[in-house]
């Protein structure tokens, strides 16, 4: 024989009549002789009869149609604006690279003009030293503008 509990969890399979004949009469044995139990079927009995009484109503295909369409425009609506959340990161991450190797190549033509001068001005340098020095770093320009540019 069942405890009330294990029989609580049946009753509905017994109000839709989806359990073994066995089964069954073992539910509606307890149920004559447990009023707890009884009482509780008897309400989930009110309540699913209740229910199979509610009319549904019939929609027309023009609602459907609507209805459909206003949840594809919203999940369209959402999809957008999730591809406007992650495209700013990357628009300001691209930005912030161009800035740093724009930044980072002048730097680096900077210091080679500030050698050049150096070189220009640097009194312990002969001309021809000078001449060289000269032509040294106007070729490397020369190669760097033409690998980069």
């Amino acid at each position: 024989m069942k405890n009330c509990k294990e029989i609580k969890n049946l009753l509905i399979e017994y109000y839709y009549d989806e359990i073994e004949s066995s089964l069954k009469e073992e539910v509606r044995t307890h149920l004559d002789s447990c009023i707890s139990c009884k009482k509780e079927y008897e309400s989930i009995e009110k309540t699913l009869n209740h229910a199979l009484e509610i009319k549904r109503p019939i929609l027309s295909d023009s609602f459907k149609d609507d209805f459909y369409y206003g949840i594809k425009e919203k999940m369209n609506k959402k999809l957008l604006q999730s591809y406007k959340i992650w495209q700013l990161p990357v628009i300001v991450s691209i930005c912030l690279l161009i800035i740093f190797v724009t930044i980072n190549y002048k730097k680096n033509n900077i210091d080679e003009i500030d050698a050049i001068y150096m070189a220009l001005t640097s009194p312990e340098i002969s001309d021809t030293e000078l001449s060289d020095e000269i032509n040294t770093i106007a070729n490397e320009v020369i190669i760097e503008e033409l690998l980069v540019g």
